[in-house]
């Protein structure tokens, strides 16, 4: 496995609960990927706080994980997030699973600083976002995803 670099840069208040909750495992949040954003939110009652994760690349995510379709984010999902702080305002993500309602379950995007094994698409492919169909051929919804896929990682 690869290891993964994603960074979340993020302004915490300094606040010694808040330190201990970060130096927690799978904290609660959600993560937004969309419009060449990744923002990670923390939530009441834990703290409220947003991040954004720099450098990261779209495949990376996708490959994990089915792509929603149809609103402003490719991704809306209730994440459990673990963070290893590099400096002020910067933290590591050495862990990070997505919740999807629609396939349902816990989809692991990175595991103990690597990043997860590919989503290997288990269930009936047509009704999921983002897997190519193993027949080869495209639904016309399908390849419309597929070149919006293509158009937003361009732009990344």
């Amino acid at each position: 496995m690869s290891k993964s670099s994603l960074i979340l840069k993020a302004q915490f208040p300094e606040d010694r609960f808040l330190a201990e909750i970060l130096s927690l495992p799978k904290i609660p949040c959600i993560c937004k990927i969309g419009q060449g954003k990744f923002l990670i939110e923390f939530l009441e009652p834990l703290f409220e706080a947003t991040g954004e994760v720099v450098d990261f690349n779209l495949n990376d995510i996708n490959g994990r994980v089915p792509v929603g379709a149809g609103g402003e984010y490719l991704h809306y999902s209730f994440a459990l997030v673990t963070l290893l702080r590099v400096e002020v305002d910067e933290y590591l993500i050495h862990d990070l699973a997505f919740f999807k309602r629609m396939s349902p379950g816990w989809f692991p995007i990175v595991e103990d600083g690597n990043w997860a094994p590919p989503w290997n698409g288990i269930g009936d492919e047509e009704d999921v976002p983002g897997v190519v169909p193993s027949k080869g051929r495209l639904s016309k919804k399908r390849k419309r995803l597929l070149d919006l896929l293509g158009k937003m990682d361009n732009k990344n």
